[in-house]
């Protein structure tokens, strides 16, 4: 569960500089010998991002929702 977080943590970093620099578009990002591809969707409000992740030990599947204005996430769910 830890590792979970802490790739959450990475990712909404990761997303929050790509915003900050340009728009968030669909892409695969590797993060300390983790593999993560994500899909990029939104709603008019909301960025909408699968995720599918691949680390050493597991692999597992988050969605989640990024308020388009704030940035703030308010949605995250975990799936195997």
């Amino acid at each position: 569960m830890n590792e979970q977080r802490r790739i959450e943590i990475l990712l909404r970093r990761h997303w929050r500089s790509t915003i900050d620099q340009d728009i968030l578009l669909s892409d695969t990002y590797e993060i300390e010998e983790s593999i993560i591809s994500y899909t990029v969707d939104d709603d008019g409000r909301d960025y909408l991002i699968d995720c599918d992740i691949t680390t050493k030990s597991y692999h597992y599947t988050m969605q989640v929702k990024i308020d388009m204005e704030t940035l703030d996430m308010h949605e995250c769910i975990y799936g195997h």
